[in-house]
This record gives C-alpha cells, structure tokens and sequence, in this order.
C-alpha cells in the first residue's frame, strides 16, 4: 500500500527494527554542494583544505556504517550522494544502488531566483501543497521518496541498508512520519549528517542521530 497523504508518510517513518525482525535504514545526506541553484549546502572551493575536509567526511561516514554493519546502498542519482559513501561500501565489499527517486527536491526551475532562500523552504513547509514555478510541493517529493523508501523497506526486509539522499528531501520524509522533522529541523542538519530510523514492519519507531561534530 502506497502512501496518499502527509500523515501516511509519517506512519511510513516509524518502521524498522532489526531487534523486532525488522529493518534499519541510515539515511546520509551528502557532504557540500548545492541544487537548483539554490545553496543548500554550503559551496567550498577546490583548494586542498577543503578537498581534504571532505575526504575526512567521507572517511568519518564509512568508520559509521562500516562499524553499523550495513547490508546495502542505495543512492541518489547526484554525484556528491554517491561520493559520500564510497569509501563505506567499497570497504563493506559493496556496490552503490542508484535510485533517482531520492534526489533532492526541486524547489523551482533552474533560473528561479530566491532573495531569501531560507524563507522559500519555510513557506514550502508550511503548505506541502504549495509550490513554486516549475518546482515540486513538499507533498508531491514526498511521494516520490516514500514509494523509494517503501519499496527497499519490502526489499531489505530485516536489513540494514544506507540511502544516499540530501538535506531538502530527507526532512520532508521524515516530516512524513513524525512532524518533529519540520524546517527548523532542516535548518539544523549539517554536511555530512548520518540518522539511523528504525522501523518495524513499515512504523519508523526510532531516529538516532549518528554523525558527531
């Protein structure tokens, strides 16, 4: 059964437990880059510093998933998701699954300009109905991403499986489940950040914040 409303995609949020038969799932959201042309994460230059924070990142991530045990991984389609947990599943001897349905929302079409950035993703959380030209509502990528989630709870069932996606679309999935996830939330992640949610059958019963600053 496919979610159809705001309320069902956080009944999806609270499924899994490997202790109750379950599954666990660590939903990443990548390290820096952006979409759109919206900043959602903050740009940094080519220069080696940053190169080397974010191979840090990287490594950071893999020591968690690998120390996790995880079974799978799944990512979007953008590149900076898949680059994020490289090192993780080559060292768990893995291959990265793509699915494109976890890609970052879009907030509106490529040349859309946004004064105040942060204010656009406020108003699109405060109406998940409402979108901007040539953009996706809070409700229409949630049900993009709740059908991706759904079926890798049906696939990876009692598994731990990592999914590569970004701060935007992961907050409104997890908004989905528990409305405690709502832009105030999104305002809070960070670049990498890591969430292990638990779900037990397809009811999320635990989010666990696993990245450490």
């Amino acid at each position: 059964m496919r979610p159809t409303s705001w309320k069902s995609w956080n009944e999806l949020l609270k499924r899994l437990s490997p202790r109750n038969g379950g599954t666990q799932c660590y939903a990443y959201s990548h390290l820096y880059g952006s979409t759109c042309g919206i900043s959602f994460y903050l740009k940094r230059g080519g220069d080696e510093g940053a190169i080397e924070e974010r191979l840090e990142g990287r490594r950071a991530i893999a020591e968690i998933l690998q120390r996790e045990g995880v079974d799978a991984f799944v990512s979007s389609s953008y590149k900076r998701a898949i680059q994020t947990i490289e090192i993780a599943a080559k060292r768990l001897g893995k291959s990265i699954v793509i699915d494109s349905r976890f890609r970052e929302r879009d907030l509106a079409r490529h040349d859309h300009f946004f004064i105040d950035m942060e204010q656009a993703v406020e108003r699109a959380f405060s109406d998940p109905a409402f979108s901007y030209p040539g953009g996706e509502s809070n409700a229409v990528a949630c049900v993009r991403g709740v059908c991706a989630l759904e079926e890798l709870l049906a696939a990876y069932r009692g598994k731990k499986v990592a999914i590569g996606t970004h701060g935007n679309i992961m907050t409104i999935i997890m908004n989905h489940f528990d409305s405690a996830y709502d832009f105030q939330f999104w305002r809070k992640t960070t670049k990498p950040d890591l969430y292990r949610l638990t779900f037990a059958e397809n009811d999320l019963r635990e989010v666990v914040r696993l990245w450490e600053e």
